[in-house]
């Protein structure tokens, strides 16, 4: 009995240090900028591929960015335009999100009359006003917020998507940073921006959110097509 059960061991011994598989070192887990190595390590028994790949919002291979089949080494690639890309060792997989930073853009100015004396942010009312009613993948589309009130509001640089399914809204991320930056807006003044439309998004109906501050929070969205 003894005999057998040390046979057994034996011959079950292969069979677990193949299934424990390549050791793996992961990129930081962090969002990269475009042109930005991203690296992972790989320690293994046996030949093993490494693939970066572009994926859509829903996580769909898109298209293949780099490759290459190694037993022990550095696999590395530069980080490519802004999406979401997976980064995949064997059968194991890790997200990697790049994202050109928005800081990068010069601010652009408030417009409209005087800012008046805004110790306290008291407005109560505000518009979001599109530039154009659709907008192609990777194009921009150009928004407004508005002080429809007779208060001070004040606002941050950044704006969100979300998309229409299924008669309701839902959120989907464009993987885009933004500084951090409140913006005071005076009764009658109004800011521009420039959203962003990810190159990855599909055709259909969206609408950019966005919100201001004042008496209260007060949210705002407008709707447009996205068109390929």
């Amino acid at each position: 009995m003894r005999l057998f059960l040390a046979l057994a061991a034996v011959l079950l011994m292969p069979t677990a240090a193949q299934a424990a598989g390549p050791k793996v070192t992961w990129p930081e887990q962090r969002t990269y900028a475009p042109g930005e190595t991203i690296s992972v390590k790989v320690t293994s028994k046996q030949r093993v591929r490494v693939v970066l790949v572009r994926e859509s919002a829903s996580g769909k291979v898109l298209r293949t960015i780099a490759r290459r089949t190694l037993r022990s080494g550095t696999f590395k690639a530069k980080a490519p335009s802004a999406g979401r890309y997976g980064l995949r060792v064997g059968a194991r997989e890790r997200t990697i999100t790049v994202s050109t930073p928005v800081s990068s853009d010069p601010l652009p100015p408030v417009t409209g009359p005087p800012l008046p004396d805004c110790a306290r942010p008291t407005g109560d009312r505000a518009e979001l006003r599109l530039g154009a009613t659709s907008v192609r993948v990777g194009g921009t589309l150009p928004l407004q917020v508005v002080n429809t009130s007779t208060g001070c509001l004040t606002l941050g640089v950044g704006y969100s998507f979300e998309r229409l399914q299924d008669g309701g809204w839902v959120a989907v991320p464009s993987n885009q940073l933004f500084i951090t930056l409140a913006v005071l807006l005076g009764p009658g003044q109004t800011y521009a921006k420039q959203a962003r439309i990810p190159a990855d998004f599909v055709p259909g109906t969206y609408r950019v959110v966005d919100s201001v501050t004042g008496a209260a929070n007060i949210a705002l969205a407008a709707q447009f097509e996205v068109i390929a």
